[in-house]
C-alpha cells in the first residue's frame, strides 16, 4: 500500500516536472521568435537604407562630377575669351600711341576703356565658375567621407544582425527539439502516473475491501462459536 502510494507521488512529481519543462521550453521558443522577427526587421531596414544611401550617393556623385567638369570647362572657355579681349586691349594701345597726332583720340580712349571693363566682366564670370568648381569639389569630398563612415557602419550593423539572427534559428530549432523531447517525457509520466492510480484502483483497493469483509466474516463466526460453546455448558450444567 505505502509502495504504491509512493509511485503515485513520484509520477505526479515526474508529470508536474515535466509540465513544467513544456511550459517554460514553449515560452522560450515563442520569445525566441518574436525576436528572431524583430532582427530580422531590423536587418530589412538597414539592408534598404544601405541600398538607398549607395544609390543616393551614386547620383550625388555624378551631379557633382558634371557639376566640376561644366564650370571648370566655363571657365576655361572664359579665360580664353580673357586672353582674346586683353589682346585686343594690347593692340588698342598701341594704336592709341601710334595715332596720338589724331583727332579721334578721344574715342579711341571711350574703346579701350569699354574693352578693360568687358575684360574685367568676363574674369569674374571665370572666377565664379572655379570657384563654384572648387566648392563642388569639397562637398563631394565631404559626402563622400560621410557616406563611407555611414555604409561602414551600416554593414556592420548588418552583419551583427545577421549574426544574431544565425543564433536565434539555432536557439528555435534546439527549442522546439526540446519541446518536442519534454513532451515525450510528460506523456511517459502520465502513464507512470495513470499506472500507479489504476493499479490503486484495480488490485490494491479490492484487496483492502476482501481483507476487511474477511475479518468481519471470522469475527462473527468466532461468535457464533461462542455462543454455540455458552449454549453447550448451559446445557450441560442442567443435566
Amino acid at each position: 500500500m505505502n509502495k504504491n502510494k509512493d509511485s503515485i507521488d513520484e509520477a505526479a512529481k515526474s508529470r508536474s516536472e515535466s509540465t513544467s519543462k513544456v511550459d517554460l521550453e514553449t515560452a522560450n521558443l515563442a520569445k525566441n521568435k518574436s525576436d528572431l522577427k524583430k532582427q530580422q526587421e531590423i536587418l530589412q531596414k538597414k539592408e534598404k537604407s544601405l541600398a538607398d544611401g549607395n544609390a543616393i550617393r551614386t547620383e550625388t556623385q555624378a551631379n557633382n562630377e558634371a557639376t566640376i567638369a561644366e564650370a571648370e570647362k566655363q571657365a576655361d572657355l572664359l579665360g580664353q575669351a580673357v586672353e582674346i579681349l586683353s589682346a585686343t586691349a594690347s593692340g588698342q594701345a598701341v594704336a592709341f600711341v601710334q595715332q596720338q597726332q589724331r583727332p579721334d583720340v578721344v574715342e579711341a580712349r571711350a574703346g579701350s576703356s569699354g574693352l578693360q571693363t568687358a575684360i574685367t566682366s568676363v574674369e569674374n564670370l571665370q572666377t565664379a565658375q572655379l570657384n563654384l568648381a572648387a566648392d563642388t569639389k569639397a562637398a563631394e569630398s565631404t559626402a563622400a567621407n560621410e557616406w563611407e563612415n555611414s555604409a561602414k557602419d551600416l554593414a556592420e550593423g548588418i552583419k551583427d544582425a545577421k549574426g544574431v539572427i544565425g543564433s536565434l534559428k539555432n536557439a528555435i530549432a534546439k527549442g522546439e527539439e526540446d519541446i518536442y523531447n519534454a513532451n515525450e517525457t510528460l506523456t511517459i509520466a502520465k502513464e507512470e502516473w495513470q499506472a500507479a492510480v489504476d493499479d490503486k484502483n484495480n488490485r490494491i483497493d479490492p484487496m483492502c475491501v476482501q481483507t476487511a469483509v474477511s475479518h468481519e466474516e471470522r469475527a462473527q463466526k468466532r461468535n457464533e462459536e461462542i455462543q454455540s460453546l455458552q449454549e453447550a455448558l448451559e446445557i450441560l450444567s442442567s443435566v
